[in-house]
């Protein structure tokens, strides 16, 4: 008995608060180096992370009992334990009803289609008519590396069939091989330029695209394949020209009619010159990992046995979101294996009319963006414009849609996707309660909050102070060729001024300064000198202060490319101003940008938070954090000394 009144204990909740501190943070730190999907993994999506957050479910729960918190005098904390309880049991419905994914659109163009986040792995028996007599449905992270031990057993129609996941090929290209009872097959290289190319491969039957066209193995496309079993032919739709490399001998095809594809001969069809590499009727597709890593789609490796068969068999990752399957007889039984995102079709559409970047000025780095779009319910009759971009979220029908990401022209959008109302309310609930507890425990007359005094942040001396102490530290700029350091009383004095932030909410200017370099150098001082002094002399003398190292680069192979000798940089190492490609991360940060959150790298996430900090220094180079006075405008607004 004594051991189970210990899980009522305020020390059991101890030592489950630090073993879920402890969790998160090596969660913080798988993510930053390996990714989303193996943090998720390796921690998040563990039965035994689940199980911590149940034990204190059980621990407040117990609390509550033991000490009788319900009685009058206990009612605040009882308020918080069930608030507590209640948050928790709403991210337990999240994660088992709810649902997250993303939708792609382009502009111009509608969906009401959405990927889930996450990819599964289904593996099935089937009889000869499709209909299922097995399956196995399951979440799967190969690349995070927690499913290297994956096999799964089904039995049907007389067959015990097995799944055996064998291995993850990073970065991975598609070759054709000769195979028993393969299909015929073909694999070409295609370039519109002579510099760009990619490998096309194609068993009879199948349809791809390059660039524009259509290109088919036996079916209706611009550019079609065809074989007799022996030899392979191609015809264009539009007419091609073949050139025999070794005799530089070129010959023209009219529309629709047959060549002969031959190995050393360049086909011509409109600006793409194909390339055929290996030609078989008994050909099957295998991964090869690229040679000196890439960001080639991976490739999954399974074995497939059962009584008297074993088959090796591939399925591939597809940035596009489609799923890759495999089909094949197993024994008496069909098997069918899948693996890749789940699409949920949606009862409304989206349609995107435009997609619009915002820049920081001086830079032209992305500082937000915003999609809109139109919503069409069919259902509803409703048809309305909306603008979703950071923190504002279309809600409807118990969706919510966020801005993600966008594609690298700027012409599409990537909305992450959210469908949990069961989930979302209960976790409401839970926060109402908290504010709840917070407001009850505020009304205690000896609270700090009922000590303060409104006058102090309305006095009419406030602007002419600031004004005065404005003046006075720019007197005090050295003259020309060095460096403004601001004598430390002065400008830790000066911090005391009230300023309005970016989001507009008024604070000292001491905390605008420590949260910038807190956010710039990850340090809370900068060589010796104090926030407010780096503050105010990059605000007032940023000709010298550019020079001056304070921005933190931490990744190495950002550093490198940057040619930098340490973890901090300069400004003018990253910048120079007129010139063109003067900002070194410009083309980085469009890369970054352009993936989906799930989808960046350790590399692109250091990338956008270099360029948010350099973007910083340059919103103070221009002043645009000393917004210390209220406006006469009739609104809220606090603005510079210029502008008041």
């Amino acid at each position: 008995m004594k051991q189970l009144r210990f899980l009522f204990t305020s020390a059991f909740m101890a030592i489950l608060f630090i073993v879920l501190a402890v969790a998160m943070a090596a969660a913080t730190f798988i993510e930053n180096d390996y990714g989303r999907e193996a943090s998720w993994a390796a921690v998040y999506n563990t039965k035994w992370f689940e199980l911590i957050f149940l034990l204190l479910v059980v621990n407040l729960a117990g609390q509550i009992c033991v000490f009788r918190l319900w009685r009058k005098e206990k009612l605040t904390i009882m308020l918080f334990h069930t608030a507590f309880i209640i948050m928790v049991a709403g991210a337990a419905i999240t994660r088992y009803t709810g649902y997250d994914g993303f939708m792609h659109i382009r502009e111009g163009e509608s969906s009401s289609v959405t990927m889930s986040a996450g990819n599964s792995l289904i593996f099935e028996l089937t009889d000869n008519e499709g209909h299922a007599l097995a399956s196995h449905d399951v979440p799967f992270s190969p690349a995070a590396g927690r499913n290297d031990r994956l096999r799964k057993t089904l039995k049907a129609a007389g067959e015990e069939v097995t799944l055996i996941f064998d291995g993850y090929i990073a970065n991975a290209i598609k070759e054709v091989e000769e195979s028993p009872g393969g299909v015929p097959m073909v694999s070409f290289i295609a370039t519109p330029d002579m510099v760009s190319s990619e490998t096309i491969v194609l068993a009879e039957g199948e349809t791809t695209m390059i660039g524009e066209m259509t290109a088919g193995f036996g079916t209706r496309a611009h550019i079609t394949i065809t074989t007799d079993g022996n030899s392979f032919f191609i015809r264009s739709a539009a007419g091609l020209r073949t050139t025999v490399m070794d005799e530089m001998r070129s010959e023209n095809y009219p529309a629709d009619s047959l060549a002969q594809l031959m190995p050393g001969t360049v086909y011509t069809v409109g600006n793409y010159r194909l390339m055929p590499q290996t030609m078989t009727v008994t050909g099957r597709v295998i991964p090869v990992q690229t040679p000196g890593g890439g960001d080639s789609p991976g490739a999954l490796a399974f074995t497939l046995s059962g009584n008297t068969f074993r088959e090796r068999i591939y399925l591939w990752e597809d940035v596009e979101g489609s799923r890759s399957a495999w089909k094949g007889a197993a024994g008496r039984a069909e098997a069918r294996v899948s693996y890749g995102s789940d699409h949920h079709v949606l009862p409304f559409s989206l349609k995107l009319d435009d997609f619009i970047v915002e820049r920081y000025p001086g830079s032209d780095s992305p500082s937000g963006f915003r999609s809109r779009i139109t919503l069409s319910d069919t259902q509803k009759g409703i048809e309305m414009p909306f603008d979703i971009y950071m923190n504002h979220v279309l809600k409807y029908r118990g969706y919510r849609f966020y801005q993600s990401s966008y594609d690298p022209d700027e012409l599409g959008t990537v909305l992450s996707v959210n469908h949990d109302p069961a989930g979302m309310y209960t976790t409401y609930v839970g926060y109402g309660l908290l504010f709840l507890f917070i407001i009850l425990s505020l009304l205690n007359r000896k609270s700090f909050f009922r000590t303060v005094v409104p006058g102090n942040w309305s006095s009419s001396y406030r602007k002419a102070a600031a004004a005065v102490a404005l003046m006075l530290l720019v007197s005090l700029a050295p003259a020309q060729g060095q460096q403004l350091v601001i004598e430390k009383k002065a400008a830790d004095s000066f911090g005391s001024v009230l300023a309005q932030d970016q989001k507009g909410r008024t604070k000292p200017l001491y905390t605008v300064s420590s949260d910038i370099l807190r956010k710039v150098a990850k340090e809370n001082s900068l060589g010796g000198l104090s926030p407010m002094q780096v503050f105010l002399g990059c605000s007032f003398d940023f000709y010298h202060w550019k020079n001056v190292p304070m921005i933190k680069v931490t990744n190495g192979e950002l550093r490198q490319r940057l040619n930098l000798a340490g973890e901090l940089a300069a400004f003018s190492e990253i910048v120079t101003f007129g010139e063109a490609g003067g900002y070194k991360l410009a083309t980085l940060v469009d890369e970054a940008y352009a993936k989906p959150d799930g989808q960046r790298s350790k590399f692109d996430k250091e990338v956008i938070k270099v360029d948010e900090r350099v973007n910083i220094c340059y919103m103070m180079s221009r002043g645009d954090f000393l917004h210390i006075f209220p406006l006469r405008d009739g609104t809220d607004h606090w603005g510079r000394a210029e502008e008041a």
